[in-house]
């Protein structure tokens, strides 16, 4: 007979290798390498394509709540401090300013403690433009179903458009930049966050890994980076 501390050590055993299992053989050993493979082969077929711009504000609630939260936490504690220059967050291929200033209204509203400011490039004048312009349709800024609050605080509405609140726009620098081979270390502010999202899909391996090398050039000693979107194997 085991008692029921014996039997809640032989559970958690069961559960390691039950986790071992399925992560370390199943996912790791035997599917990754053959998803790896079919994701190389239809790579190879496909011609990235650089005229992608789609985004959306409060694309991703889960990162703003690790932003406000534990992420400044990290940053604070480092080499940032109250009293010292502006929190610096740069964002790389930002499209037309939707994730810039989805990141301006959050920390302004819910971490108004905090002095920041955003440089935000993309690759397209005509999508660097539009950010500074800071309009969207009711498309564009309906189409996510924003929380009352975020809309209520991001936007006011002129002639049938939305427009970011000069308050928030003020927080963003936007500006014109191929994260590939444009020399980032000099176009952006050395960066406590950087934003590399849902852009490294669309380039080649090589380009992807040059991009990725060019953003963290941007960044101080103590960073902390946003990132999603790349191949199986740079991931």
């Amino acid at each position: 007979m085991f008692n029921l501390q014996q039997l809640a050590t032989m559970a958690q055993y069961v559960g390691r290798a039950r986790d071992f299992l399925r992560t370390d053989i199943y996912y790791n050993l035997i599917l990754y390498p053959l998803v790896s493979r079919k994701q190389r082969k239809l790579l190879a077929e496909c011609r990235p394509n650089q005229s992608h711009t789609y985004t959306s504000f409060n694309r991703s609630p889960g990162q703003l709540e690790a932003l406000i939260g534990p992420v400044l936490n990290f940053i604070t504690q480092g080499a940032h401090s109250p009293g010292q220059t502006p929190l610096q967050i740069n964002v790389m291929a930002g499209s037309i300013g939707a994730e810039a200033y989805t990141l301006a209204s959050t920390l302004l509203n819910l971490r108004p403690d905090v002095d920041f400011h955003i440089h935000c490039s993309d690759l397209h004048e005509q999508t660097v433009a539009r950010s500074i312009d800071g309009v969207y349709s009711a498309d564009e800024v309906l189409a996510g179903q924003l929380p009352e609050r975020f809309f209520r605080n991001t936007f006011e509405r002129v002639d049938g458009f939305y427009r970011v609140k000069s308050a928030i726009r003020k927080r963003v620098t936007f500006f014109k930049a191929d994260i590939v081979t444009d020399p980032l270390a000099k176009l952006y502010p050395p960066g406590d966050i950087i934003f590399l999202q849902n852009v490294l899909f669309h380039l080649d391996c090589g380009a992807a890994y040059r991009a990725f090398n060019n953003a963290l050039s941007t960044c101080k000693t103590h960073y902390a980076v946003f990132i999603d979107g790349m191949s199986l194997d740079m991931r």
